[in-house]
């Protein structure tokens, strides 16, 4: 019966954010980065193209690392504009009970920050810079979990 309860409370679970405090950041910039990183994700999740759209710069670059037949690996870019209107057509959309994202900052440096975040589809490895007052994503490095 536990293993039952303990399955439901983190099947529920929508968002866990991070607990780790980067040294010497503000707490109000720490929220910021983590808002635009969670904003790229569950924004893309929950087919909000909006909220997706307010979290990226308008000059993104997305990169995925894909395996082709032959062993060798190619790079496959996504843009900043395809994430928004896969995000408005529903492409990426997650149910709210299986919509489990974490994210961790791991380094800030002035205006810019490095972020892992993980979905139960991906793990991006973002950074994020602030620019006229606002944390956005720029560059976006990601793996498919196997969970797809």
């Amino acid at each position: 019966m536990r293993k039952v309860v303990l399955a439901v409370v983190l099947c529920a679970a929508v968002v866990i954010p991070a607990a780790a405090q980067v040294e010497g950041v503000s707490e109000e910039d720490m929220k910021a980065i983590e808002k635009a990183a969670f904003d790229y994700v569950d924004g893309a999740l929950s087919g909000d193209a909006e909220r997706i759209a307010n979290a990226l710069h308008p000059e993104l670059s997305k990169l995925f690392i894909r395996p082709l037949p032959n062993g060798r690996e190619i790079t496959t870019a996504t843009t900043r504009s395809s994430l928004i209107e896969g995000a408005a057509s529903g492409l990426y959309n997650m149910p709210d009970d299986k919509r489990v994202v974490t994210v961790k900052v791991l380094d800030v440096y002035k205006n810019i920050a490095t972020a892992r975040i993980d979905s139960p589809q991906f793990i991006d490895y973002v950074h994020i810079g602030k620019i006229n007052g606002e944390w956005k994503v720029f560059n976006v490095l990601w793996a498919p979990t196997g969970n797809q």
